[in-house]
């Protein structure tokens, strides 16, 4: 019998590196396959199908009336074995067995956001939360990255503990070179999407307090074009006003994102992830890390000696660890 791989909201970052990583386990496979997506595009092989529904990105209609209305009629015809979900819901309305992947950390942080301030994040904290928890309750199993979120997920839901498995992204570079600091300025790197609780603002802020001396010898990367959004082109203007040695490099490939791991320190200071894939990725190349001060830096971080932590509130911690790193 065939199984499905459900994934409609995946387009980029972690969301579309967990996708990929099924992808290439389950081509490997003899099992029949349907991938249903959104706008996100996968090849199709001798084992899998895929089925794109672009038009579910358009709006949040869009999205309900796909998985209230069109999903279930498809899964209800296809009828397959297992369906294991990506997108942190299930389908409603099916008897299907069916496994769930939770990656949306925003409903178990203890970090709380305004609803007037930071409406979407307030959204996906205490409404779309309630839709992870039932679907949590109704899955035969769950797959999460972490233990905080394991110990936040069972807490909220009241399911059994042996129902969660904890899997670990797995991380594969194209070399096995490891992090050397080169003559010349030291680089710090912060690989992260533009939104508010990536906390670019306070690299921006600690760069800010250090004395000239300091901000000579160093240079910052972020992986921003500076025209995403709103905040990163807000970003770059106040960069650009004070002529920080801060620089927008854009979309990295797998290749030049090892480059930068092997030749830079990682600043880290998102106090929101499920699991911040960067932290594991630098630790793997053995690069010096600043890290937020959060239960998911310091579980990722734990067995891990090149590391500071910081308070992800206080521009002044940060610059004060920086100092001692630049020396």
């Amino acid at each position: 019998m065939v199984k499905v791989l459900l994934d409609v909201p995946a387009d980029s970052g972690g969301a579309a590196t967990i996708l990929n990583e099924y992808y290439d386990k389950i081509v490997e496979t003899n099992e029949q396959w349907i991938i249903i997506l959104g706008r996100y595009s996968l090849p199709k092989t001798e084992n899998v199908k895929v089925l794109n529904f672009p038009w579910v990105k358009k709006s949040w209609f869009h999205r309900l009336f796909f998985d209230y209305l069109v999903l279930p009629r498809l899964i209800r015809k296809i009828n397959p074995e297992l369906i294991f979900s990506l997108q942190n819901t299930l389908v409603p309305f099916v008897k299907n067995r069916q496994e769930l992947y939770v990656h949306q950390p925003l409903p178990y942080t203890s970090i709380k956001f305004n609803i007037l301030s930071d409406f979407k994040l307030w959204t996906y904290q205490n409404v779309i939360k309630i839709f992870i928890n039932r679907s949590a309750k109704r899955a035969n199993k769950i797959f999460l990255q972490t233990q905080w979120m394991k110990r936040e997920l069972v807490k909220q839901t009241g399911i059994e503990s042996d129902k969660v498995q904890i899997i670990q992204p797995n991380v594969q570079f194209h070399s096995h070179n490891t992090y050397k600091y080169d003559k010349g300025k030291l680089k710090f790197f912060y690989p992260a999407s533009p939104l508010k609780y990536k906390n670019h603002k306070l690299i921006i802020e600690a760069i800010n307090l250090l004395d000239n001396k300091s901000r000579s010898k160093i240079e910052i990367y972020f992986t921003l074009s500076g025209n995403e959004n709103t905040l990163s082109h807000s970003l770059k203007e106040i960069v650009e006003e004070k002529d920080l040695p801060v620089f927008f490099i854009g979309y990295l490939d797998k290749a030049e994102m090892e480059a930068f791991y092997e030749s830079s320190c990682l600043l880290f200071p998102s106090y929101v992830e499920t699991y911040g894939l960067p932290l594991l990725e630098a630790k793997l190349k053995k690069s010096p890390i600043l890290a937020s001060d959060t239960e998911f830096s310091r579980e990722i971080l734990e067995d891990y000696a090149e590391k500071k932590f910081f308070d992800y509130n206080s521009s002044q911690d940060l610059a004060s660890k920086m100092k001692e790193i630049i020396k």
